[in-house]
């Protein structure tokens, strides 16, 4: 009986040993994101006088509100505006004609050089007086100060 006892319960162990490896084995990690990491990026095209003349790329990280501007040729940057807020911006009183009026946004940049691709960051706490949880619907509005270049 002592010989039998043994090799029940070495298979028993083996069969055990067996489903905590298997188990583990059939598990798949997803390498395409960092964990924790949950970007989604928007984009808008950029119009001028009912034309499309680039587009804007925009997202949060954990501190900042990024939009990434790419201008077609012949156009640069002198000055972002963004408003991001629970509100939408045409319901706000700083609204002219219909429009948001620029330089009333809370996150502004001056831009120098010649560059038709701007990268801006607003902060979230600081400039935007935005932070994590709750409801997460926000209205974005952009404004840019654009240079039409002459390409002759």
């Amino acid at each position: 009986m002592k010989v039998k006892d043994f090799f029940v319960k070495r298979w028993y162990v083996l069969l055990v040993l067996a489903l905590l490896l298997g188990t583990s084995m059939i598990v798949y990690a997803d390498s395409s994101a960092p964990f924790g990491v949950h970007v989604i990026r928007n984009q808008a095209i950029l119009m001028h006088e009912d034309a499309p003349i680039g587009t804007a790329e925009y997202w949060n990280t954990r501190n900042n509100f990024v939009v990434n501007l790419q201008l077609d040729t012949g156009w640069l940057v002198e000055k972002v505006q963004v408003y991001a807020g629970e509100d939408p911006p045409l319901e706000l009183p700083v609204v002219k004609k219909g429009k948001p009026v620029p330089g009333k946004f809370p996150c502004v940049r001056e831009l120098m050089g010649n560059s038709n691709t701007v990268m801006v960051l607003c902060s979230l706490k600081d400039e935007l007086d935005l932070s994590w949880g709750g409801d997460q619907t926000r209205f974005i509005a952009m404004h840019g100060d654009l240079v039409k270049r002459d390409i002759d």
